[in-house]
């Protein structure tokens, strides 16, 4: 799936001293796809930028493109021509420490590729991705686009990992890259019994294993049941370590977060009391403690009505009115707590689109997300709630889903929404000793009774155990595509692309302290 115009340029974060507002321009910006432009990152710090682009015509299948890379004052590390299929689409970048991977996709032919480049910008190691599917059938492939984040996931200094679908449905490849193309690996996993589909997401990685969630669908035309483990693969190999289930008695997790620590795997979750997770909602948080081999040391469980009773209006382990919440991200902070950030939301029905599917027109969906308030929710490590609290900001909606995934359960159409970034959430950046965590996001309200309404940036600080809130209204450009994306620290950048006079700006708005 191409997304015309939609440019991605994450601005410096971690240069010290630097106060000044920035506004940098580009002319000549033709031809613009998904993450032309893009930073590149480790632990969650901007490191340097990239650039990539169309540059001259090869033949009449290939194009040859140009990759700039940057260090993170935006001075040259290198320029690379790269001559590859007219088709070709820049899906997703990383850094890992060490070097560059890029993650492109050959829309024709359907078929993915991680490209490691050192920083230098010369290419050391390729990994094309195993795709057995039939090319002239795409629900596998569909399903797995809009269910599953299609970043290149990054292991800090030590490689990058990223998952293809297999055929049938009861299979998927773990691929792994690094900078030696004598390390690259791909492994198959194929558990026993048949699945409707497959969903992997990855948890985190090490030197040692990289830690997956699987979510399985059990077949059969109206069975939503669902399975649920961890896999674990040796990073250096491959090969698999330990595959264990998230079942325990009538608690079924899906795993949200990992975290190494002490030897151990520290995995934090959604718990169900069903085993129908993809069509009804969850019950609490699950705590759960793994050693190196997958054996559970240790297990915590809580409801909603007992972390969020006080917090917020619960029925049945449930929201009133209708609400969700959804988890978008958990950190451990300094305190050796667990910090998450959420945001409301509950199906709704869209009137055009109904209008739109009474007269029969074709894939025309009906139904989007109402989103609404943020939520920040501190647990400690048993999983005991610390403090909570609900950042007011206007109602919106998400886009109009397509009709063939409007049967779809809240929670599911929540994950397809936040993959393709429809939610208000944005991101998080966070101090190296996780100090100080900060959550950011889109607000589309009056900053006070007597303005109009506007877009805002907002950005919800955890400061040692302390909450605070602030928000900053940005100019709306007359321009083809904008938005709003991660800078440095107190600061956001403005992305504004004029397609008539094929211009590209940035500019650096500074935040209130």
């Amino acid at each position: 799936m191409k997304f015309k115009l939609l440019i991605i340029f994450f601005a410096l974060l971690s240069l010290k001293g630097f106060t000044q507002n920035v506004t940098k321009a580009f002319n000549e910006v033709k031809n613009v796809t998904v993450r032309n432009i893009g930073a590149i990152t480790q632990n969650n710090v901007v490191k340097g930028y990239f650039s990539f682009y169309e540059f001259d015509k090869a033949d009449k299948k290939n194009i040859i493109y140009r990759l700039n890379l940057l260090d993170e004052n935006l001075n040259d590390l290198g320029t690379k021509e790269i001559t590859g299929p007219k088709d070709w689409e820049l899906v997703s970048s990383g850094y890992d420490g060490n070097n560059y991977c890029f993650k492109f996709y050959d829309d024709k032919n359907r078929t993915f590729e991680l490209k490691v480049y050192n920083q230098e910008a010369k290419e050391v190691a390729s990994n094309p991705l195993k795709i057995n599917y039939k090319p002239n059938s795409n629900s596998k492939y569909q399903i797995y686009r809009q269910m599953v984040n299609p970043d290149i996931n990054i292991l800090n200094n030590n490689g990058f990992v990223d998952y293809t679908f297999n055929d049938p449905n009861d299979a998927f490849i773990v691929s792994y890259a690094n900078g030696s193309s004598q390390k690259t690996w791909q492994q198959t996993y194929e558990p026993e019994g048949k699945s409707k589909f497959m969903i992997p997401t990855f948890l985190n990685g090490n030197e040692d294993m990289i830690l997956t969630a699987v979510a399985r669908v059990e077949k059969g035309m109206y069975n939503t049941k669902t399975q649920h483990t961890i896999l674990a693969n040796n990073t250096k190999n491959g090969s698999q370590l330990f595959d264990v289930s998230t079942e325990f008695d009538d608690n079924h997790v899906v795993p949200i977060n990992a975290i190494f620590e002490d030897g151990k795997v520290i995995v934090i979750g959604l718990n169900y009391k069903t085993t129908k997770t993809f069509t009804k909602a969850p019950d609490g948080m699950a705590f759960l403690e793994f050693d190196k081999t997958g054996k559970l040391l240790k297990s915590n469980f809580k409801t909603f009505e007992e972390t969020l009773g006080k917090y917020l209006p619960i029925e049945d382990h449930q929201l009133k009115d209708g609400y969700y919440l959804y988890i978008h991200d958990i950190v451990r902070t300094n305190k050796n707590s667990n910090l998450v950030i959420s945001e409301k939301f509950k199906k709704a029905v869209d009137a055009g689109g109904l209008a739109m599917s009474l007269f029969g027109a074709r894939g025309s969906g009906t139904v989007k997300l109402q989103l609404e308030n943020m939520l920040v929710l501190e647990y400690d490590l048993d999983g005991n709630i610390l403090q909570a609290k609900e950042i007011p900001k206007a109602k919106g909606t998400t886009p109009v889903f397509p009709s063939y995934l409007g049967l779809l359960s809240p929670y599911l159409l929540a994950t397809v929404a936040s993959s393709l970034g429809w939610m208000d959430y944005m991101y998080t950046i966070k101090s190296e000793d996780n100090a100080n965590i900060t959550f950011s996001f889109v607000d589309y309200d009056r900053l006070d009774a007597d303005a109009k309404k506007t877009q805002n940036f907002g950005q919800i600080k955890y400061n040692n155990g302390k909450l605070s809130i602030d928000k900053i209204p940005v100019k709306n450009e007359k321009a083809t595509f904008s938005r709003l994306l991660r800078a440095k620290t107190n600061h956001v950048l403005q992305v504004n692309y004029f397609k008539k006079e094929k211009k590209l700006t940035m500019d650096m708005i500074k935040l209130n302290n």
